[in-house]
């Protein structure tokens, strides 16, 4: 699963999160109230998500 910035959140730099794992109904409430306090680059990544995160390769550019 990939939560993407939003636009504005692009421009100052923020890039997309990937996730493994992330299955139940706890983590996809934490998701998702991450995700409507703006995602990546509006605020922190929950605790609770960071261990399910994927480390990608930033050195390529994401498609926009």
């Amino acid at each position: 699963m990939v939560a993407r910035p939003s636009p504005s959140c692009r421009r100052a730099g923020a890039t997309p999160v990937w996730f493994e794992r992330l299955a139940g109904d706890d983590l996809t409430i934490e998701l998702e109230g991450w995700l409507r306090r703006g995602g990546p680059g509006a605020g922190p990544l929950p605790a609770t998500l960071s261990d399910l995160r994927i480390q990608r390769d930033t050195t390529r550019p994401e498609p926009d």
